[in-house]
């Protein structure tokens, strides 16, 4: 009968489970490590059915990655994103999704390459905004401005950030470099994947970028303090003069700028 709801397709019964995984992650910094194998589990078996078409194993085989990044497994998701690719899913998904694993790892410069390769003329106007901050986490303010993504929450501090740069002469790559060392202290010392930021940026005041870590003040006293000391150790030049990097504690129900894999339509 007409009047019947249809019934849920499996791959959007999948997508649904993702989707529901990486916003309890979210909401608590805490991975449900059971539900996140079993549906890397049964996203798999999806992937081996003969009778789905290549675009949909395409799909299946993306979730399939993100899930197994959240499982802290970066060599097997990557291996499945790039089957997604080869089944035919679209290079702005495979890329800002590539991007994204790879920055949860704190592979911010491997996430940069990937992201300047992309099409950005082309991007579709439902994708702006996380790709907006993807860039943004990595220190390419320039294409995150570029993109315009209006009313975006932290737009006007990559504005900011770019300018600032600009009148300083300081190309984005050291910005980058920073961020991607930074990154390694937090990712060998924090229990969970690099899931938020927050960025502050002003002219006169410089830019400011801090990680979202959970767990104790104390220990998060003695990271910040980390990164300054040994960033400062490794680096030395006007970036330094206006870049400061530090923590944020992670506190339930307070916002943070935070982006998730590409949400596939088939």
């Amino acid at each position: 009968m007409s009047g019947q709801p249809q019934e849920e397709s499996p791959l959007n019964k999948l997508l649904g489970r993702r989707r529901a995984l990486e916003a309890e992650f979210h909401s608590s910094f805490i991975l449900d490590e059971i539900e996140a194998r079993r549906l890397a589990r049964d996203l798999q078996s999806e992937s081996s059915k003969g009778s789905i078409s290549q675009i949909v194993r395409g799909a299946v085989l993306h979730e399939l990655a993100y899930v197994e990044g959240l499982r802290g497994r970066l060599t097997s998701a990557l291996g499945f994103m790039d089957r997604a690719l080869r089944c035919g899913l679209n290079e702005i998904a495979i890329a800002t999704s590539k991007a994204h694993i790879l920055i949860m790892f704190g592979k911010f410069s491997d996430a940069r390459e990937v992201l300047q390769d992309l099409p950005f003329e082309d991007i579709p106007d439902a994708a702006k905004g996380a790709l907006h901050g993807l860039c943004e986490e990595v220190g390419m303010y320039q294409l995150a401005s570029a993109l315009n993504v209006v009313g975006h929450i932290s737009g006007k501090f990559s504005e900011e950030a770019s300018v600032i740069l600009s009148e300083a002469g300081i190309c984005e790559i050291e910005i980058t470099e920073r961020l991607d060392y930074a990154a390694s202290i937090v990712n060998a010392s924090a229990s969970h994947r690099l899931i938020a930021y927050d960025l502050f940026a002003m002219q006169g005041e410089g830019i400011l970028f801090r990680f979202v870590v959970d767990a104790p003040m104390s220990e998060l006293v003695e990271l910040d303090w980390e990164i300054t000391a040994r960033v400062a150790e490794r680096f030395c030049g006007r970036a330094d003069d206006v870049l400061s990097i530090g923590i944020k504690p992670f506190s339930a129900g307070e916002q943070h700028l935070e982006y998730g894999a590409y949400n596939v339509n088939v």
